[in-house]
């Protein structure tokens, strides 16, 4: 009986901790925000998303694409007043598929207010619709 009493006792404890504490898309989890989108050309290899001010305070970003495997060069973040970010080192995104999340330094507390996207589709896709995501102090 006591056994019994004990195995209850620590699947409820269990339970109750992963509903508290770890559930993806749990109250805790910070949720990514959808900051921009633009569709991008082959023919080209740069574009340019503004930023919001109201939208730009983010301690992540990562970036999304639809239509087509693209290569993600150099993503310069720049912030109002002047200083940027460079991130660098991707790998290939697939149609559906992300990069992965870029931290932004935590010296920088001002807001983007602009992301540079050098790029490069492969295949024979004609354009990609790129979508930037920002997760933090927003």
């Amino acid at each position: 009986m006591k056994m019994k009493r004990t195995t209850v006792l620590c699947i409820l404890v269990f339970a109750m901790v992963t509903l508290l504490v770890g559930s993806p898309g749990s109250a805790f989890e910070a949720k990514w925000t959808k900051i921009g989108d633009k569709n991008v050309k082959a023919d080209k290899n740069e574009a340019v998303m503004r930023v919001g001010v109201e939208d730009g305070r983010f301690r992540m970003i990562k970036i999304g694409a639809e239509g087509g495997r693209i290569d993600f060069k150099k993503v310069t973040v720049e912030f109002i007043g002047g200083e940027d970010q460079v991130f660098d080192n991707f790998t290939t995104v697939r149609d559906g598929g992300e990069t992965r999340p870029m931290t932004i330094a935590t010296a920088v507390k001002k807001p983007i207010s602009l992301i540079k996207v050098r790029y490069e589709i492969k295949d024979d896709a004609d354009q990609v619709k790129i979508t930037v995501y920002g997760r933090g102090d927003n």
